[in-house]
């Protein structure tokens, strides 16, 4: 019986403390009830409030209750720790690598993962700020494009209160401070949102973020109110037709008597979907229904200085469209700006598959066509505001380049407030210097055709410098190549260079397509304003008018062959020719010797060139810049200039020597055909030079000829006469090396004094003088001309074209049965 009661006394003892511990629990929980914590407090504070009002991953009660602020969710933010994880050094994704029973973890092969490199340089240019900070139990709000500083929303102010009512309002109105201050104007971006609440400094940028949205997304977005406190756009764009069904009746069911309501019923019968006025749809609902519910509204109250967006419904259920009529030629003008400035000559086409690869749309060639031409205008400016800006140009290149000549000549317009532009001439004053440093009285002259808007001609003079490179001297922008152009050119190159009237100078043009004296402009200019100069045309422009009747490559060699003979040899070639065509012989024989036969040129300029291949290689430079607005073309020949300047005086520095190097390598070769060459001395100056095949020269030292005239043209000892010197070496005379007797045409220090005189940059437009002008400057009359403008230089039938094929344009068609012109075997009817 003792034992029994023990065990009683021993379950009552347990009982009561069971009971104890569980009365204790339920004091706990009870005080835990009627103490919450401050988390929980701050929880209970967010009912009620509609979450959607927040952008995503923005709470601006977030952590304003925590004991510690710096903890998130209770996890220790440690600047160290990354997610809760206590990163030690020795210690990774909390496992510890000293353990043993981890020792000899590896991880598979297959579930390894690479960590790739994350730019982050526009993440914040892509975020909402505003939306995205939340430290310490703040949040900050920064403005954009509003003057002052916006204090920060302490979350203290949002604790809460034991009125309901009060607290609601008092949530309401912070919130809506806080979407009136985020602020995040993104003009000029292509980054584009639109959500409730997001404000914009200014209108102007707004039309340019929806079309932007619209190119973006493919949507036809259209704006329907437009004015002066509101913005509504909606979206116009095609709804697919869910309700077709292929087979039946009608496009709602089969057998319908009614389209609009997929039944058998009349919408005339219905008090509702037939009632007059009624907005229905083709299945009986409202018209809304069958538009794309996409909206944007955007106003400003009178006070307000800013714009809000009001309503933003983000949901499109139309079809994306390949043509967005935001897309115009003048914003892909602007897109593709840079595109289009790294590469002016971009094709058209490769410009249009560009457009549509970015933007997955399509594009029409016109649209692209009008999108570069667009683009172009604003990089090189307009064609006609050029014009009213050639004075200042003119100005700003006479202040930076002392002795620069800038000649503008214009005409009456017929208004008393404008004038026409008509002529312009440049010659800058380090070009003159250098001209008459190089002591040759040699020039080219040609013209070459200008493409835009305003077509003319460029006239350009262009000499010969001591290494045989051209040396441009002057240029001008004419109506067209005339002989009063002509001739105002000449008279203003004349007093640049002090050429008189009486001056010995020699000249060389073209004459192609020309078949006459009389059709020439260039021709009586010359004669007018230089009657004693000489006046050389080039051979090849020559043949190229004669072969137009009389045509053969016996012919072409022949020519030349004529062109390049010396005095003795001139009359055996021309008797050759004669025999070949007496045609082409008595029509060569009516342009006089002078201008066309080495052998009857003065010694005057010291060239024998026959070619105008000088004033050739100066226009082949200005191709990109002939299709330029004036001022931009004047400026492309002005850089051209400097350029080629400083690119001479760097060769200039690596010669070495007495003479160029062009001038040193033809004497070289020289050289080494005189030694065939025996000389016989006559008695004082005079020698007599034997050559093979019984070639004998007559020279004289002491006035410096040769009757092969070689020396006289040139300037440069013959093999004659470098014979002869070395002749007069050996006999103790003090003649000096053969470099002596070469002019000073071709001596170093004369091409050094040349490119002495440098080109001096000038500044932009923006700092170019002002020039006082009452009356406004306009673009010349324009001639349209017929047919397609004119792009590449007419070239003749001999010039290999592109594939390395020869064009038949220009030859005659010969029969192999009849021997007649005209037609061919297969057509003969002889």
């Amino acid at each position: 019986m003792a034992k029994e009661t023990d065990v009683a006394k021993e379950t009552d003892v347990a009982k009561e403390t069971e009971v104890a511990n569980e009365t204790d629990v339920a004091k706990e929980t009870e005080v835990a009830k009627e103490k919450p914590t401050d988390h929980e407090t701050n929880v209970d504070h967010l009912e009620g409030i509609d979450p959607t009002i927040f952008d995503v991953d923005f709470d601006p009660f977030f952590g304003a209750g925590m004991d510690n602020p710096d903890d998130v969710d209770g996890i220790d933010n440690n600047p160290d720790d990354v997610d809760g994880i206590d990163n030690q050094p020795d210690d990774v994704d909390a496992i510890d690598n000293n353990s043993d029973s981890d020792s000899d973890f590896e991880v598979e092969p297959q579930n390894v993962v690479e960590e790739v490199h994350v730019d982050m340089k526009e993440f914040n240019a892509n975020i909402d700020l505003d939306a995205e900070w939340a430290e310490k139990g703040k949040c900050k709000v920064e403005k954009a494009n509003v003057a002052g500083d916006v204090d920060a929303v302490e979350m203290d102010d949002m604790h809460s209160s034991t009125d309901d009512s009060d607290l609601e309002a008092e949530r309401k109105a912070l919130l809506k401070k806080l979407r009136k201050e985020r602020t995040t104007v993104d003009e000029g971006e292509d980054n584009v949102s639109f959500y409730v609440g997001k404000v914009f400094g200014a209108k102007e940028g707004i039309k340019r973020l929806i079309d932007l949205l619209a190119i973006k997304t493919r949507r036809q977005l259209f704006v329907k109110k437009n004015d002066s406190h509101r913005i509504r756009v909606i979206c116009k764009g095609s709804l697919p037709d869910m309700n077709m069904e292929y087979g039946g009746g009608g496009p709602c069911g089969t057998g319908a008597k009614d389209q609009s309501s997929g039944t058998g019923a009349n919408v005339g019968s219905s008090r509702t979907g037939g009632r007059k006025g009624s907005k229905k749809g083709p299945s009986g609902t409202d018209a809304k229904d069958q538009s794309c519910p996409w909206v944007l509204h955007i106003s400003k109250g009178k006070d307000d200085a800013c714009w809000m967006v009001k309503t933003f419904e983000d949901t499109h259920k139309c079809l994306q469209s390949m043509r967005v009529k935001a897309c115009t030629s003048s914003f892909l003008s602007k897109d593709f700006m840079q595109t289009i400035i790294h590469n002016p000559e971009i094709p058209i086409k490769a410009l249009q598959m560009e457009m549509q690869r970015k933007y997955g749309q399509k594009f029409s060639h016109m649209k692209a066509f009008r999108a570069k031409c667009m683009a172009l205008e604003k990089i090189r400016g307009s064609y006609a505001e050029q014009y009213n800006r050639l004075r200042d140009y003119a100005a700003e290149l006479q202040r930076t380049n002392p002795g620069t000549t800038v000649k503008l000549d214009v005409e009456s317009e017929g208004s008393s407030d404008a004038t026409r532009f008509k002529r312009i001439y440049i010659c800058f004053g380090a070009l003159k210097q250098g001209f008459k440093a190089a002591k040759r009285d040699f020039l080219g002259l040609d013209g070459a055709f200008m493409k835009g808007p305003f077509p003319g001609q460029i006239l350009t003079a262009v000499g010969l410098d001591s290494n045989k490179g051209t040396y441009p001297v002057a240029y001008a922008i004419v109506e067209a190549e005339t002989t009063r152009s002509w001739t105002w050119f000449l008279e203003l190159l004349g007093d640049d260079l002090d050429l008189n009237v009486r001056s010995n100078f020699t000249f060389i043009s073209d004459r192609q397509k020309v078949q006459s004296l009389t059709c020439t402009c260039i021709i009586p200019a010359i004669a007018k304003i230089f009657p004693s100069a000489e006046h050389r045309f080039c051979v090849k422009h020559i043949h190229d008018n004669m072969k137009l009747t009389w045509r053969g490559q016996e012919l072409k060699i022949q020519v030349w062959v004529c062109a390049a003979a010396t005095v003795p040899e001139f009359e055996e070639a021309m008797k050759k020719l004669k025999s070949m065509s007496s045609g082409a012989y008595d029509w060569l024989r009516k342009i006089p010797l002078h201008h066309w036969s080495r052998a009857h040129f003065t010694g005057r300029s010291h060239t024998d060139c026959l070619l105008n291949n000088i004033c050739e290689t100066f226009n082949k430079q200005l191709v990109d810049a002939r299709d330029k607005p004036i001022i931009t073309c004047l400026g492309y020949i002005r850089e051209y200039l400097m350029k080629r300047i400083g690119n001479v005086n760097m060769v200039i520095q690596k010669s070495v020597g007495p003479l160029t190097p062009i001038a040193e390598g033809l004497l070289e070769s020289i050289k080494n055909q005189a030694i065939n060459y025996d000389v016989i001395w006559s008695g004082g100056t005079s020698y007599q030079v034997n050559g093979p095949w019984g070639e004998k020269c007559a020279v004289d030292v002491k006035d410096k000829t040769c009757t092969c005239r070689a020396w006289e043209l040139i300037g440069i000892p013959c093999k004659h006469v470098v014979a002869t010197i070395w002749n007069m070496a050996s006999s103790g005379a003090e003649v000096g090396i053969p470099e002596v007797w070469v002019h000073e045409v071709y001596w170093l220090d004369t091409w050094k004094k040349m490119y002495y005189f440098h080109l001096q940059p000038i500044n932009g437009p923006k700092m170019w003088p002002k020039v006082d002008c009452p009356l406004k400057l306009t673009p010349p009359t324009h001639h349209k001309q017929v047919g397609r403008p004119k792009k590449k230089r007419q070239k003749s039938i001999t010039e290999i074209t592109e594939g390395n094929k020869l064009k038949r344009v220009g030859k005659t068609v010969r029969c192999v049965k009849c021997n007649k012109e005209g037609h061919n075997k297969r057509t003969c009817k002889g």
